[in-house]
């Protein structure tokens, strides 16, 4: 997963400092089921990560939860506010097989 977020045409890049990993659902796991979720958030001068929101999910409804908990406790370097921030989580069963 990219430490950075919001780079592209004429986007500033906000740089992570922490970026817990959001924990794969149990359930999912066992029964074999990946997705991805797409959420914004929004960064504070300070680099905390506030008003994150679901955006989308495959398959609905598994992983969402999950992921806005970890991204609430991201941090970026402080300096950068930014909003709308963008990004995709996704889970993939070989990553819990290690």
């Amino acid at each position: 997963m990219s430490l950075e977020a919001g780079s592209g045409e004429g986007r500033p890049v906000y740089r992570a400092s922490s970026t817990p990993q959001p924990l794969y659902p149990v359930k999912a796991h066992a029964s074999g089921i990946e997705g991805q979720v797409k959420a914004r958030f929004d960064i504070s001068e300070t680099g905390d990560v506030n008003n994150v929101v679901s955006l989308s999910a495959r398959p609905a409804n598994v992983s969402e939860g999950e992921v806005c908990r970890a991204l609430n406790n991201w941090r970026y370097e402080s300096g950068h506010a930014g909003k709308g921030i963008i990004v995709s989580i996704g889970f993939h069963h070989q990553e819990m097989d290690n």
